[in-house]
């Protein structure tokens, strides 16, 4: 009997160390992958499962959503701007797994950014307050087993 538990030890440990995740090496930086690459590109990300046009004023939201109350930035150029300032940060999060991953970062400089204050039956922005951000956010999902860039907004200075 005592042979027996110490077989079902070990073959429980050889179990535990088979199903572990797979190890942190595995990773990728989110931006690094060719699925969030072109979900990056505006005309691409709400076909791919994203709302980034939900954050960019002339833009129109995907269906079913609106700009009304988000921060948008100004045009594409700002937001293909932050993207580009992005894509060379030393820290950028790694995507594993099925979850959401979300950086928050600093930018060199400030971007023109907006606050929807009214929006039309579309759910395009018509009024808005602007502001300035030196602060990004960038949102990468699992979308049926690829990843995308899921969103990407300026946040308000404190």
């Amino acid at each position: 009997m005592k042979y027996f538990a110490y077989g079902l030890l070990a073959i429980g440990g050889a179990l535990a160390a088979w199903t572990v995740s797979e190890p942190a090496s595995a990773a990728t930086a989110c931006r690094d992958i060719d699925t969030v690459k072109e979900s990056a590109d505006l005309n691409k990300n709400t076909g791919m499962g994203g709302h980034v046009t939900q954050h960019i004023l002339g833009m129109a939201p995907p269906p079913g959503m609106s700009q009304q109350g988000k921060t948008l930035f100004k045009d594409g150029e700002k937001f293909g701007r932050a993207w580009g300032q992005y894509t060379s940060i030393t820290n950028p999060k790694m995507c594993t797994g099925n979850s959401s991953i979300q950086q928050v970062f600093k930018i060199s400089g400030l971007v023109d950014a907006l606050s929807c204050r009214a929006v039309d039956g579309a759910g395009k922005c018509t009024e808005y307050d602007s502001f300035a951000s030196d602060t990004i956010a960038f949102a990468f999902i699992n979308n049926g087993g690829k990843w995308i860039l899921n969103t990407a907004y300026p946040v308000p200075m404190p």
